[in-house]
């Protein structure tokens, strides 16, 4: 694996590391993983991958993780030995499309491929991209990726593609590699059990047939001691996201960002007659839960060769804040580690669907070819 390391988020500084890479008869796909604050827009990004004959998937996200270190600009473009199929979505609201354009990249993959999912976090339908993704390639691949942007939840020119830089879009690619997973987030319920009775899309109107932003301040109050007005939940919401309640009592992390009258606002979709509990999370059950993912991913990834890629929220950055150095060194992987503080995180634990998770830490092990592993 060839890597080039980015000291500025900028198409030329891009454009010339994919240049480095091609060059290279090792590299057969890239991984770009950049993070930025301001961004261009997308028309300066036209052409960026012009004259590299290669695979390319990758975005811009808050944070970058390069080995021990969390970036806030530049960047790593991972030139990897293995080949790489990737589907273009230009608009995750074109359904037909999006199937024309996963069936087209996606056909003839191997069965235990390693399927990478980037998407602007701010674009709508996700959900049921993923569910076309899963359809198509089915539950004996494994899946992971994360949503790029900012946190300022509007679509931007954030997913790297060999056409350009994407706004409101995905890539999706599968690689010619096998990997193990693991996903966990550490969050514990705090108070009681809500059912949604009324929702729309990233947006909680009721909980129990009352107002969703005074049921969880409510929440706050009685079971936390905080004594927080709806319109002060932007402030406090990064701990006390809500869980979704699952068959077998596991729960999806769903991030909340505020309030808008009496709605609450969330990062991702919350299915209307879910049920849900607010959670809190202690910072040292969250590093212990990112210990457990890295374990999990380690286990028979077959070690030396393996690529360690995390995908770890932003806003878990945000809440553990000096501590989460502690976190990042818990999250060991591989000989190489690399990854990016996401908002949302994509993978399918084990035998279950594949989902879209908030406040979650995804650590994959990816088996490269043997001497393939570092730079």
């Amino acid at each position: 694996m060839q890597v080039v390391r980015l000291e500025k988020t900028t198409p030329s500084a891009v454009s010339d590391g994919l240049a480095a890479l091609a060059g290279s008869p090792q590299v057969r796909s890239v991984l770009a993983l950049l993070a930025a604050q301001e961004l261009p827009e997308a028309p300066a990004w036209k052409g960026v991958c012009a004259g590299v004959d290669l695979p390319v998937i990758g975005g811009v996200f808050p944070r970058v993780i390069d080995g021990d270190a969390l970036r806030g600009e530049g960047g790593v473009l991972l030139g990897l030995p293995v080949a790489m199929d990737v589907a273009v979505v230009g608009d995750l609201g074109d359904r037909e499309a999006a199937r024309e354009q996963l069936d087209r990249a996606l056909v003839g993959a191997r069965r235990d491929a390693t399927v990478l999912t980037i998407m602007d976090a701010a674009a709508d339908h996700i959900d049921a991209l993923l569910e076309m993704v899963y359809d198509r390639l089915g539950p004996f691949a494994t899946y992971l990726g994360g949503g790029a942007g900012s946190l300022r939840q509007v679509p931007e020119a954030c997913v790297l593609t060999a056409e350009g830089m994407l706004v409101g879009g995905a890539a999706v690619a599968v690689l010619d590699a096998t990997a193990r997973v693991g996903v966990a987030h550490g969050w514990e319920p705090l108070g009681p059990s809500l059912r949604v009775t009324r929702a729309g899309r990233r947006r909680v109107i009721e909980f129990d047939h009352r107002p969703a932003a005074e049921v969880y301040v409510e929440v706050l109050r009685d079971h936390a001691g905080l004594d927080v007005a709806p319109a002060g939940v932007a402030d406090i919401a990064a701990s006390y996201p809500l869980g979704l309640v699952g068959l077998d009592d596991e729960m999806v992390v769903r991030d909340p960002l505020g309030t808008d009258g009496s709605d609450l606002l969330c990062i991702a979709e919350i299915p209307q007659w879910a049920f849900v509990r607010m959670l809190h999370g202690d910072p040292q059950e969250l590093i212990a839960a990112a210990a457990r993912a890295a374990a999990a991913a380690r286990s028979g990834s077959g070690g030396t060769h393996a690529l360690g890629l995390v995908f770890d929220c932003i806003s878990r950055v945000l809440h553990l804040g000096d501590l989460f150095g502690e976190e990042l060194g818990r999250l060991e992987v591989g000989p190489d580690r690399f990854g990016a503080a996401t908002i949302g995180e994509v993978c399918n634990p084990g035998d279950r669907f594949l989902e879209l998770y908030n406040k979650t830490v995804v650590a994959a092990a990816i088996q490269l070819p043997p001497g393939a592993a570092g730079e």
